[in-house]
């Protein structure tokens, strides 16, 4: 569990996207996630230990 502040202009932004889009605001934050680490190009080390763990099993 993660509990974050954010500012006040991207909570009312996040309310508008989620009349929206009929989304979640936990939907719309790990989709956002998502979209910033791969443009960061930052990779998910769990994702490759999970891959080791199938290749073992």
């Amino acid at each position: 569990m993660l509990s974050v502040r954010i500012l006040a202009k991207n909570d009312r932004r996040l309310t508008i996207a989620v009349e929206q889009t009929g989304k979640n605001p936990q939907t719309i934050v790990d989709t956002a996630l998502d979209s910033l680490f791969k443009r960061l190009k930052i990779e998910d080390p769990g994702a490759q230990e999970q891959a080791a763990h199938e290749d073992t099993a």
